[in-house]
């Protein structure tokens, strides 16, 4: 009786796990265009109630928070796994640096503006600010310095979330300081 090399068995549930993400992340996105659009085209046909609507909200974004518990485990289990197919092959190209590099300029101008007017001790709004922060910080990171061969841990987290991850990093962050000590040992 011969059995399997555990690479293709690791290999089987990583992928496995990673299409699970992209899926549910699609379909979150998906979910989102259709229901925009049933909102636009509802509210001037006919007004929808306010109960319904939350309920949809809610059901749109369920995918997509299980697609990202099930990224958290993944990064975790597999550090540095990569998917067969990539959505990003290469360094960025110069056109796309200088589109990410403005829409973070962009973020660092309305969050200047929002230190700027915000209450001084308002809880949320300090929060949401450090937490935009934190995304510009990195947004900055991948447009500037992110190299896949030198970051995999970084590259394996952005292809699981077709690169929507950098929207969440803040929630990624314990779960790549874990995966970090695992992919050194």
């Amino acid at each position: 009786m011969t059995t399997a090399p555990a690479s293709t068995n690791y290999d089987g549930h990583a992928s496995l796990l990673v299409a699970i993400t992209r899926r549910s992340i699609l379909l979150s996105m998906g979910l989102v265009a259709a229901w925009a659009l049933v909102l636009l085209a509802g509210q001037s046909l006919m007004p929808l109630p306010e109960f319904p609507q939350k309920a949809v909200w809610l059901g749109v974004f369920l995918p997509a928070l299980f697609g990202m518990v099930v990224s958290l485990y993944t990064t975790v289990a597999y550090p540095g796994y990569l998917p067969g197919r990539l959505t990003y092959q290469g360094p960025m190209s110069t056109a796309k640096k200088c589109l990410a590099i403005v829409a973070c300029v962009l973020l660092a101008g309305y969050l200047v503006y929002r230190l700027l007017t915000m209450p001084a001790f308002d809880g949320v709004a300090i929060a949401q600010t450090v937490y935009w922060l934190i995304v510009l910080a990195f947004g900055l990171f991948v447009a500037t310095r992110f190299e896949p061969q030198k970051h995999p841990l970084l590259h394996s987290l952005l292809e699981q979330t077709h690169f929507l991850g950098i929207y969440v990093i803040p929630f990624y962050l314990p779960s790549l300081l874990i995966a970090r000590r695992r992919y050194r040992s």
